[in-house]
């Protein structure tokens, strides 16, 4: 089974200027005063994760929109989910 991810509930975000700012609402002092800028791919993984797809489906559309090879997709779309649940913007979802 494929772990899929939700966005969490502590986690606004804004897109200003087609770009991700992610501002927590929840958290620690440290947390509450960041705001988290995406690049481009980081929004593009945001954005499909948080719809629910799983890890590899996220790593073949980033193939198809960035011109990357698989494996370079697979390890970008892994550090970026990983880092996303670091910051708690994304949740695993229960199965």
């Amino acid at each position: 089974m494929t772990a899929t991810f939700k966005k969490s509930p502590q986690i606004v975000e804004r897109k200003i200027r087609g770009e991700h700012l992610l501002v927590p609402l929840m958290g620690t002092a440290d947390q509450l005063d960041s705001l988290y800028t995406l690049n481009p791919t980081a929004g593009f993984v945001w954005e499909l994760a948080g719809q629910g797809l799983p890890l590899p489906d996220i790593a073949r559309r980033l193939v198809d929109a960035f011109n990357v090879d698989f494996e370079t997709a697979q390890q970008d779309v892994t550090r970026i989910i990983n880092e996303l649940v670091a910051i708690h913007a994304l949740e695993p979802v229960e199965t």
